[in-house]
């Protein structure tokens, strides 16, 4: 079962952005998940996921039964949204500096597909200067402006693998941004 007018969607279903999409489902939200490998997607699909984590393949199972979750490859059903959370990967390189190709290419992607009035909170793990970055990208595909027509956040990942459904829903989280509307 597809989920019907998705109101948030996930970018990047891997631990974190698995963990965030049955919580979010299972507070009645309606997710869309998108993330590049088809298989992760097909298997989402199924209530299937291969992230570990103590309650989530009941979880994942429970809102795809439901209907409260889909996941897909396609970036374009980002129009049907207003809420976007990126869980992107940013692995170090040889040389101990932070890969935010993954991020680069998301916030083009997003850009590509975004509609006005849609809130974007970039999660990944970057260094400072990246949401600012992030959303001068957005901007430009888009050729929406940030803080009028859309409007980005920045909130860090503060999960322990183990316990993080529990932690969501019981430690705060934080989120920051350069726009009051936020």
């Amino acid at each position: 079962m597809k989920a019907e007018n998705p109101n948030i969607a996930v970018i990047g279903t891997g631990y974190i952005g698995t963990v965030f999409c049955c919580a979010l489902a299972n507070e009645n939200n309606s997710v869309l998940g998108i993330d590049l490998d088809e298989k992760t997607v097909n298997q989402m699909n199924k209530g299937i996921t291969s992230i570990h984590e103590p309650g989530i393949s009941e979880k994942l199972s429970s809102i795809v039964e439901k209907g409260f979750f889909h996941a897909s490859t396609d970036y374009s059903e980002l129009s049907k949204v207003n809420t976007i959370i990126v869980t992107v990967g940013t692995p170090l390189s040889e040389d101990l500096k932070a890969d935010l190709s993954q991020v680069n290419a998301v916030a083009e992607k997003i850009g590509k597909n975004l509609k006005e009035n849609t809130l974007i909170c970039l999660k990944s793990t970057v260094i400072p200067g990246t949401t600012e970055r992030f959303s001068q990208i957005i901007s430009e595909e888009s050729r929406l402006t940030l803080g009028k027509d859309f409007y980005v956040a920045f909130s860090p990942e503060r999960i322990a693998e183990g316990n993080a459904l529990d932690e969501l829903n019981n430690f705060p989280i934080v989120i920051g941004s350069n726009d009051k509307k936020v």
